[in-house]
């Protein structure tokens, strides 16, 4: 469930949902890129519980370059499944 859209960069519309990740550091979830860090770990780990962890790994995967940690995966294993089904 999400409550409403915002817009990031490359005009892509992001529901915001209403996940364990909300009021927590948004740096776990989009750190630089090629930098993993003890937030992006603990977000992940949240992610897998999440009530929403579908949803939000279904709006990743209709997003290719959708950068940060999303539905439990990073930009990174979300490309590595796209290749493996192809």
């Amino acid at each position: 469930m999400f409550h409403d859209i915002e817009i990031l960069e490359d005009e892509i519309p992001v529901p915001r949902f209403d996940g364990d990740c909300r009021g927590l550091p948004t740096s776990w979830w989009f750190p630089e890129r090629g930098e993993a860090n003890t937030g992006t770990r603990k977000a992940v780990e949240i992610c897998k519980t999440c009530p929403v962890l579908i949803e939000c790994g279904e709006f990743a995967n209709s997003y290719p370059k959708l950068h940060g940690i999303w539905g439990a995966t990073t930009l990174r294993q979300r490309q590595r499944r796209r290749n493996q089904t192809k």
